[in-house]
């Protein structure tokens, strides 16, 4: 969804809860794929929620990313000033072999996602 900007379709719901007042009120349920915009100078900023059959639940509120800058650094220009910051990314692992691993299995999904995502 954040990649594509695009919501999905909500898969098998066929009768909403009248209960719920949709018309008028901020949410929404995807009937069908739609365009995910945001009002200009506004991060989109989905929640994510996981339930677990034990009572565990889960719930992340995520924002969009700075925008990716190519790097033009490396072909000789001068670089800007986003292009030069650096972010945090946290990994944990159990034990060091886990994370090489898990840092290698990264290393891979950057490098073979570097088209802007």
């Amino acid at each position: 969804m954040m990649k594509h900007r695009v919501v999905p379709k909500t898969l098998n719901i066929k009768t909403l809860n009248p209960m719920i007042d949709f018309t008028n009120s901020p949410f929404k349920v995807a009937d069908r794929q739609t365009p995910w915009n945001s009002p200009a100078g506004y991060p989109r900023r989905p929640g994510v929620s996981a339930f677990g059959f034990g009572g565990v639940n889960c719930h992340v509120v995520l924002e969009d990313g700075p925008q990716p800058q190519r790097a033009s650094h490396l072909a000789g220009e001068a670089t800007t000033e986003a292009a030069s910051e650096h972010y945090p990314f946290l990994l944990s692992a159990k034990t060091d072999l886990s994370l090489t691993r898990l840092l290698r299995n990264w290393v891979r999904f950057v490098l073979s996602n570097s088209d802007g995502w």
